[in-house]
């Protein structure tokens, strides 16, 4: 169902946020990857009960965090500023 459908001005044309905010947002996916903790097929975090997921309590926010952007769906459109400030903490966790 499309969100703000009333809206039609592109939210792309000054600072060029949607752009920015999924190119990191892939980043970080690739990262996470990378790393081995998320199955790039299904999308799921590659962990079970027999193969628990060890990471630290900040990885595993960043990882909470993740998710909570992945699955808003907005592209950080419904809390800019908060957004972004998440991905920037997310991906600044993640490479360190």
């Amino acid at each position: 169902k499309a969100c703000h459908s009333e809206i039609t001005s592109n939210f792309d044309q000054k600072g060029k946020f949607f752009s920015t905010f999924q190119a990191d947002l892939a980043k970080a996916d690739s990262i996470f990857v990378a790393k081995g903790w998320r199955n790039p097929s299904t999308g799921l975090w590659n962990a079970s009960s027999s193969k628990p997921l060890v990471v630290t309590q900040n990885q595993a926010a960043a990882m909470y965090a993740y998710q909570v952007l992945l699955e808003d769906k907005s592209n950080g459109i419904h809390n800019p500023k908060y957004a972004r400030a998440i991905l920037d903490n997310i991906l600044a966790e993640i490479t360190k």
